[in-house]
């Protein structure tokens, strides 16, 4: 970074850490966050305290993605008598790293309680948004990788966030 000519942060934040690298000011773009559309809609704040049951895991279908983690917690969570749902956003269900049903199986969770919903990249923004804001928390475990934008998401809904890297 330090030889290019130009260098252009996203946030401001991003713009204090790399002007400490790169020992001048860098400009940066706002991060663009509209407060008002991640806030729940007033309407669905009363039915939304009554859904807060849901466990929402958004992550894709991949081997550095830990699904085999995510429903175990799933299934204990179950088996301590919770009364949580789970719902899995993701690219499919069944990868090369990962076949969610059968890790439903595996792990003693019927798919067909009605605890699941299982979503794939056809929902729209609003519907992503309104999928957060039912969740309690949402969980990223993964097998090494970084916070991600899942995590950014659930907290910008008011949704607490659980992240793993192993």
């Amino acid at each position: 970074v330090r030889r290019l000519d130009r260098v252009l942060a996203y946030g401001a934040y991003g713009s204090g850490v790399l002007a400490r690298v790169v020992g001048r000011p860098v400009p940066f773009l706002p991060h663009g966050l509209d407060d008002a559309w991640w806030t729940p809609m007033a309407e669905q704040e009363a039915e939304q305290t009554n859904k807060r049951n849901w466990i929402g895991i958004v992550m894709t279908n991949q081997p550095r993605k830990d699904w085999g983690l995510a429903v175990a917690t799933f299934a204990e969570l179950r088996a301590r008598g919770h009364k949580v749902k789970l719902w899995a956003h993701t690219d499919r269900a069944v990868g090369s790293a990962w076949s969610l049903p059968q890790l439903l199986d595996v792990h003693g969770v019927s798919r067909k309680l009605g605890n699941l919903t299982l979503s794939g990249d056809h929902w729209s923004d609003d519907e992503l948004r309104q999928a957060y804001q039912r969740c309690g928390v949402t969980l990223l475990p993964t097998l090494g990788e970084g916070f991600g934008y899942p995590l950014v998401e659930s907290l910008a809904s008011g949704v607490p966030a659980v992240h793993s890297t192993e």
